[in-house]
């Protein structure tokens, strides 16, 4: 058990106009034994000491208290500050478990609970890995459980069946090669399991390595990795226009590919599928430790002028992909001859009116802005049956009092926003082919 923690205060007080009360979030996202990780958490008022933390392995939990003071004079000559405040506490890494973290605050004899989350913190290289890393709470997953190192080194003779535990639970397993199957998982609880092996003189265990996932809640991002296709969805557009989007998903091994469309989908192949209902994207939970095998491609066509062609490739993005607050567009068409749209995305906007976008039109190549937009989030509840990403968009057709989107030129977009990461693009419809084109970060 690693005992040691560091503080980490934020030497500057950053101003927040509202938060979320809910707002807490972890960096990097699902970090392994071997990783310090990071807890940023939002305060109203302000937090002039470092948080006082206590924690424990069993129960894994980690509690963070914040304690709140008076605000500082910072400027005399501008308006008092009075929060919220942004803590960052740094953690020293810890040992594999399903961590209860929950953040309060202390205001004179008055205590809140500002934020609850859960962090699953899995073993850089574990003595057992399992295959699926996910099952259902209902159970009934063939579990795939091999040892870190070889099982059995005979060719032949190997025992036909082994133990695996599975919180603790017993199960005769059969023996393939290099691995042990469990036919069926059984049910459980949502949250992390260990998993153990008795086989041919071996006894391993791997501590928070299995996770049961309720497909009715919001998946557990320190578990999956989400994947987003921008645009999942079809049906007639403007200009006589009919729109499909089709997608394909290959994953070696194929342990979980059919549970991973969304639903309104038609899955042809068990790998190719149109989507219907997901206009503003649709997020894919991918678990974290299948993601890597993984793959994702995504086509738009327009059917009625051409029902047979290929059609323009989208980009499908990982957490990785999403972009700090400001992200830049360059050389982008609008006018008379395009319908042009703004599409912007995010996994983590926080509440309130600091996730409003910011975009500056400029002239392509210049530092001349002709004229900003203020778009606000929509942000759809998540749940691994319908996951669909913070969203904000803006057709620049729209945008014909200035003079120069009316004339028609080449354009740089500008975008800022709050606290958030973020990744976007403009879809560029030729009015006269339908053809598209889509201008992405650069």
């Amino acid at each position: 058990m690693h005992n040691r923690i560091t503080f980490l205060l934020c030497a500057t007080l950053l101003a927040l106009p509202s938060f979320g009360s809910g707002s807490l979030r972890v960096t990097p996202t699902a970090p392994a034994t071997t990783d310090l990780f990071r807890v940023q958490a939002f305060a109203p008022g302000c937090i002039t000491s470092a948080p006082v933390v206590t924690s424990s392995t069993t129960p894994p939990r980690i509690d963070i208290l914040l304690i709140a003071g008076q605000c500082p004079d910072l400027f005399p000559f501008l308006p008092p500050y009075n929060g919220p405040t942004i803590v960052d506490q740094l953690f020293a890494p810890r040992p594999a478990g399903d961590y209860h973290i929950t953040v309060r605050l202390q205001n004179g004899a008055r205590e809140t609970i500002l934020s609850e989350g859960r962090l699953v913190i899995h073993d850089d290289v574990p003595d057992v890995e399992v295959r699926p890393w996910v099952a259902p709470v209902a159970g009934g997953t063939q579990l795939h459980i091999r040892a870190h190192g070889v099982l059995c080194l005979q060719t032949s003779g190997c025992p036909e069946t082994g133990i695996v535990t599975i919180d603790g639970q017993p199960f005769t397993a059969r023996y393939t090669p290099d691995e042990l199957l469990v036919d069926a998982a059984p049910p459980h609880a949502e949250g992390a399991v260990d998993v153990g092996i008795r086989y041919n003189g071996k006894e391993l265990r791997s501590n928070a390595l299995l996770y049961y996932y309720d497909p009715r809640n919001e998946p557990e991002w320190s578990v999956f990795d989400p994947v987003l296709l921008p645009v999942l969805d079809g049906g007639p557009g403007a200009l006589g226009s009919s729109w499909e989007t089709e997608a394909i998903v290959s994953t070696e091994p194929t342990y979980y590919l059919a549970s991973v469309a969304p639903p309104d989908t038609t899955v042809t192949t068990g790998r190719r599928f149109s989507g219907r209902g997901f206009p503003n994207g649709a997020i894919f939970a991918v678990p974290r430790r299948e993601s890597g095998q993984t793959h994702f491609a995504l086509r738009l066509r327009e059917t009625s002028r051409n029902p047979d062609g290929y059609g323009t490739e989208l980009p499908v993005m990982r957490e990785k992909d999403f972009l700090d607050p400001r992200m830049a567009l360059y050389d982008v068409p609008a006018g008379p001859r395009f319908r042009s749209k703004l599409r912007i995305y995010s996994l983590n906007p926080p509440e309130g009116d600091d996730g409003e976008v910011s975009v500056h039109i400029l002239l392509s190549g210049t530092n001349r802005e002709l004229g900003s937009s203020l778009l606000r989030w929509t942000r759809p509840q998540c749940t691994f049956d319908s996951c669909m990403p913070a969203y904000a968009e803006l057709d620049l057709d729209t945008l014909s009092s200035i003079p120069a989107i009316r004339a028609g030129g080449r354009f740089d977009l500008a975008l800022w926003t709050n606290y958030a990461k973020v990744w976007g693009f403009v879809s560029v419809v030729d009015n006269t082919t339908q053809s598209v084109s889509v201008v992405t970060p650069r």
